[in-house]
């Protein structure tokens, strides 16, 4: 008894605003479709969801203030239980109401849940264009506030009129809510888009310009590009360490524009002035003549690699030259020295050949023993004699391979003799 006495209640108060003879006829002027669909149905018929949409919108557009106005709450009960056949005209147009809002929510949520085709993006690139697409398809009227600040849609919850609404009708917080997911939903799907998009354009906007850049620099083999590009540009050979192989030049370039953020010069949608362009065209030169040494300096170094040791020890032509750093000269030394490391590995691996190999420099110390009458025991020899030992062992042990058989038996832990050789 109590629930139905506030339900009157509740309804008187919304009357009161309208009060009675011309009011009641402007109630009743509000002219709510009555079909009724499931949101199933739209599901299955998104043209008549859209139909159904535009039509919501447009008739919560033009009748905000009078829903508003009918569903507001005052508190004059009595001046509403001296009218009490108002009431029954309430109850018939809120139910016309209710019905023509639970269609709205369905054909609304029906294309909240379907997949939209999003909207295209535009070369100046950003949310706006997303925004705008859902404000005209999905944003209108559902929680619109009236002339007062109040919200122009009824409250309906657990079946009844409740006393207060500011939290809006059932259905439209049902809308509300599959909007507030969609909206997010869809926006993260049309960045994700906006994103490939974008990619699409710079890599397209690199191969143009990787293009005409190994057109400039065709036929230029590694040493004479290397030690060109140091005369433009020193203090190029940065961050060779990253990269394996022979890289191609645009594996090599997207390698340096995702550490250094430099695809917005290539965003030549966003370079609005001569000054602009001026400007990106000077970083993008500068990232190419990087990423180019890499390419020579890496075409360089396999080719080296290439050679055995003793034949890269015996060509010093690359020196010749040019010995600035950063220049072929040191691309040389850097083939040398992993050479040299790969053959070290190879000896302390194989200990057959380090033995044959090591025993080959000691019998060159012993045959200069045996041919200066000098004794293997130290306190048999004069100073001049030990000096004399000791500067025939350096020349021998610092040349290849002796040098390298030295460093592997240290390297193994075991005792290096210099002139007994190993058993």
């Amino acid at each position: 008894m109590k629930m139905k006495k506030q339900f009157f209640l509740s309804l008187g108060a919304a009357l009161v605003l309208v009060g009675c003879g011309d009011d009641k006829s402007a109630l009743q002027d509000v002219d709510f479709p009555t079909e009724l669909q499931s949101q199933d149905f739209y599901s299955q018929h998104l043209d008549q969801a859209k139909a159904t949409n535009q039509q919501c919108k447009q008739v919560l557009k033009t009748n905000k203030e009078r829903i508003g106005q009918l569903f507001e709450q005052q508190q004059h009960e009595i001046e509403v239980m001296e009218n009490p056949e108002l009431v029954f005209d309430v109850i018939g147009l809120y139910k016309k109401h209710h019905l023509f809002m639970e269609n709205c929510a369905n054909a609304m949520v029906a294309l909240l849940l379907a997949e939209p085709n999003l909207p295209k993006t535009t070369e100046e690139y950003n949310k706006i264009s997303f925004y705008h697409w859902w404000e005209n398809n999905y944003e209108e009227s559902w929680r619109n506030k009236n002339d007062n600040g109040e919200n122009g849609i009824p409250d309906f919850k657990y079946g009844s009129l409740s006393s207060s609404v500011n939290d809006g009708d059932y259905q439209a917080m049902r809308v509300y809510d599959y909007k507030e997911y969609r909206e997010k939903e869809l926006e993260s799907k049309f960045e994700a888009e906006s994103k490939r998009l974008e990619q699409e354009y710079l890599n397209q906007q690199l191969e143009h310009y990787l293009q005409l850049l190994e057109q400039e620099w065709a036929n230029i083999n590694w040493q004479q590009g290397i030690n060109k590009l140091i005369s433009i540009k020193p203090n190029l050979g940065y961050d060779l360490d990253k990269f394996e192989n022979l890289p191609t030049l645009k594996e090599i370039m997207s390698a340096y524009l995702a550490k250094e953020y430099g695809w917005r010069y290539f965003d030549e949608r966003k370079s609005t002035s001569d000054s602009d362009k001026k400007y990106n065209k000077e970083r993008r030169d500068g990232l190419f003549l990087s990423a180019l040494y890499v390419k020579y300096y890496y075409a360089g170094l396999k080719e080296l690699l290439a050679k055995s040791y003793s034949d890269l020890l015996k060509d010093k032509s690359y020196c010749q030259l040019e010995q600035r750093s950063g220049s072929a000269c040191d691309v040389y030394k850097t083939a040398l020295q992993q050479k040299w490391q790969q053959q070290e590995r190879d000896y302390m691996m194989n200990f057959d050949r380090l033995k044959t190999d090591f025993n080959q420099c000691v019998a060159k110390m012993e045959n200069y023993i045996t041919e200066n009458n000098l004794s293997k025991r130290a306190e048999d020899l004069s100073g001049q004699q030990i000096r004399q030992l000791q500067e025939k062992k350096e020349q021998i042990f610092q040349a290849y391979p002796c040098d390298i058989t030295e460093s592997a038996l240290k390297k193994l832990a075991l005792e290096v003799d210099y002139i007994n050789k190993l058993n």
